[in-house]
């Protein structure tokens, strides 16, 4: 049968291949070709330069340990390497990361405890006591050869009491050391550490100027210290005559605070001429030594101490008492008897 040239047309384009030609899609690259097709476009792209936010923290740097990655982090939040860095990890309580600042610094141990001696140094002057002694007790637990001398004289500077004391079990501690020319007894004297000033006065190489000594001995006036007395004078500079805030001399001082065995002491000593004292010196009120003492009426102090050479019986305080009235109101008859013999 003859087929027209439409039909042929038709036949060859049926429905079925118009649909098959409307459903047909093409196909997605798998994952391998997709990259691929990056990879050929970064490849041809030209090369540009990219520029990096400072102020963010890239994965990238971070390789490494824990804890390098926790110091490279808390670096990017304001603590810098070297020096500054530890100053900075300290100021901001960041003191985790020393030890891999110190780390940094790659300085054989004495160096680096020199550096360390440094940084306490530039903190004397700060408000960061409470940062500072945190720190002093890590570099203590490090294996950094400190300086005991030093960190003690920084927690005398900064009123660290519990820290200084801590530093006393030290036996490397120079009872002598200076910083900037102030001596740390001198400093813990400021600061009224008594245990300190305690310790350093036991040691034996210990050198004390007249007026390092005077100025402990007001301290202890001050504060009734009975045990720096005690060690003050075995100081070759101790002087007796150094008066307190009333005008006593020690020997006074004493006797006013009821210190009677010290007092025995003392005058046994001005007796064999082993220590010497103003006998006649009148306080703030004008009493004498000798007034005081018979006020106290203790007969065996008062028979010492008329035995000394050079005591004035006519001596009057402000208020108009002398020894001799003083010793005729007493309330022991015997005190009368020697005063009366003494001062004839």
């Amino acid at each position: 049968m003859a087929v027209d040239s439409t039909s042929r047309s038709r036949s060859q384009d049926s429905p079925s291949s118009y649909v098959d030609l409307e459903l047909r899609t093409p196909e997605k690259p798998s994952g391998l070709q997709r990259l691929e097709s990056k990879s050929d476009e970064v490849a041809e792209a030209p090369c540009q330069s990219i520029e990096l936010d400072e102020n963010v923290v890239h994965p990238e740097n971070l390789s490494g340990s824990s804890s390098a990655i926790k110091s490279k982090m808390l670096a990017k939040e304001g603590t810098s390497n070297g020096i500054d860095g530890i100053k900075d990890a300290i100021k901001n309580h960041k003191i985790e990361i020393i030890s891999d600042l110190l780390e940094k610094l790659s300085l054989p141990l004495n160096q680096l405890a020199k550096a360390v001696d440094n940084i306490l140094a530039d903190f004397m002057s700060t408000d960061f006591e409470y940062e500072i002694s945190v720190a002093i007790e890590f570099f203590i637990k490090s294996e950094i050869p400190f300086n005991h001398s030093l960190y003690l004289y920084t927690a005398c500077h900064l009123s660290l009491f519990k820290l200084a004391d801590s530093l006393l079990m030290s036996n490397n501690i120079d009872p002598n050391y200076e910083y900037e020319g102030r001596k740390l007894i001198l400093v813990a004297s400021d600061n009224q550490l008594f245990n300190v000033i305690a310790f350093l006065l036991e040691k034996p190489n210990l050198d004390l100027s007249a007026d390092d000594t005077k100025q402990l001995m007001k301290l202890a006036y001050t504060n009734k210290w009975t045990k720096v007395f005690v060690l003050l004078e075995k100081q070759p500079e101790f002087d007796l005559n150094t008066v307190d805030a009333r005008g006593n001399n020690y020997l006074q001082y004493l006797l006013s605070t009821c210190e009677m065995k010290m007092a025995l002491d003392v005058v046994r000593q001005l007796k064999t001429g082993q220590k010497k004292i103003d006998l006649n010196w009148q306080n703030n009120a004008g009493e004498t030594s000798l007034m005081m003492i018979i006020k106290i009426e203790k007969i065996e102090l008062i028979h010492e101490f008329i035995n000394v050479y050079g005591i004035d019986y006519t001596l009057e305080a402000k208020n108009g008492d002398t020894a001799q009235k003083l010793a005729s109101a007493a309330r022991n008859h015997f005190i009368h008897f020697l005063i009366s013999q003494k001062s004839v």
